[in-house]
């Protein structure tokens, strides 16, 4: 699994650009807020097969540079390194289902950690 995240990276890495409020207000832009105490190395989202994007080192209370997006949901599939250690949390269908429109968005994660090495996300999304 590890391998395969770090292989990931490397490819979105390639192909990820940031971006500033200065951009076209037409688009859609998200960033990632760290509101836990643990410090995540990484963060992967990835809204569909050609919208996925790495966030680096996130210290609690911090907050990332916008990414630029095509497309974006209120429910991506997510990577995130804590502790390097990949959590993988994968899209719930029973949650309902919200497309972005153009717009600058952040995602506010909390991780918990519920024991039996088992990590539990929670996502607050806000509009900028």
């Amino acid at each position: 699994m590890k391998k395969i995240f770090l292989i990931l990276s490397l490819v979105l890495l390639t192909f990820g650009t940031s971006c500033s409020k200065d951009d076209d207000p037409n688009e859609i832009y998200v960033r990632v807020e760290n509101t836990s105490l643990i410090e995540y190395y990484e963060v992967v989202l990835e809204m569909n097969a050609d919208n996925i994007f790495d966030y680096h080192n996130i210290k609690p209370g911090e907050m990332t540079e916008y990414q630029k997006f095509n497309f974006a949901s209120n429910m991506p599939n997510a990577l995130i390194d804590i502790d390097r250690k990949a959590y993988k949390f994968l899209y719930n269908d029973d949650l309902g289902f919200n497309e972005f429109e153009s717009g600058y968005y952040t995602f506010k994660i909390s991780t918990f950690d519920i024991g039996n090495d088992e990590i539990a996300l929670n996502f607050e999304i806000t509009t900028d």
